[in-house]
């Protein structure tokens, strides 16, 4: 009888293992149904969905840079949720650019990215769990260098009892990247000769005598750069 007893363990043993090897793929099936991809966006505004609750998949934005810029690199934050809480980021830029990641609270990420190319710049973020379900988001970053500023002024008689007093006014004077933070933070002027320097757009003169006179502006921006000097002839009467 005892053949018949091992044939009949065998048997038993044969069929656990089928069963556990059936319930084991069943479970991993069952895994990779559940498994979702990863859940990225970036946080704009301290909010990491829009109105409707979806996530900020696509940012655009703007860098001035240059040799006089103190900027040379955009910071940005990213938030990701994943049901196995087990993931990698992985980047695409141009020109293989750095980018550098810091790991914040809240599952949120700070990455700060360094161009090399003036112009459009496209930087993919996609993060990766480890069952190889990824998702991505998309930054367009366009990147110029500094604008020169655009000088322009008016001038008018500023008094009665001394004809020759004038004011000029560069007050109309403007950064062509004003709507990136540029702005003008000094006005240079040049009057019968006599160079004024001011940070006020206002300078007023008294002339001696009657006559044509050229007036010369010239304007600096915040970035330390001066754009290009313009001439204007006053006709000065007494």
């Amino acid at each position: 009888m005892e053949p018949e007893n091992d044939e009949t363990m065998n048997r038993f043993v044969i069929i656990c293992l089928l069963f556990l090897l059936y319930s084991c793929e069943d479970r991993w099936n069952e895994v990779l149904v559940e498994n979702l991809p990863p859940d990225i966006g970036f946080i704009i505004d301290g909010e990491t969905k829009n109105l409707s609750g979806v996530r900020y998949t696509y940012l655009v934005d703007s860098l001035k840079i240059g040799l006089k810029s103190a900027e040379q690199s955009f910071t940005f934050e990213v938030v990701v949720e994943d049901d196995n809480d087990s993931f990698e980021l992985e980047y695409f830029t141009p020109e293989n650019n750095k980018i550098e990641v810091v790991k914040l609270e809240n599952k949120t990420f700070q990455l700060t990215y360094w161009p090399e190319k003036i112009g459009e710049n496209l930087v993919k973020i996609t993060a990766i769990d480890d069952l190889g379900e990824s998702s991505s988001i998309l930054l367009n970053l366009k990147v110029f260098e500094n604008l020169l500023p655009i000088a322009s002024f008016t001038f008018s008689r500023k008094g009665t009892i001394r004809s020759g007093h004038y004011e000029f006014d560069g007050s109309s004077s403007y950064d062509l990247d004003s709507e990136y933070g540029g702005r003008v933070i000094m006005y240079q002027f040049e009057i019968d000769g006599i160079q004024i320097q001011s940070d006020k757009p206002y300078v007023e003169f008294i002339f001696q005598d009657a006559g044509q006179y050229e007036i010369k502006l010239k304007v600096q921006d915040n970035d330390g750069d001066w754009g290009e000097e313009i001439r204007k002839l006053v006709e000065v009467n007494f």
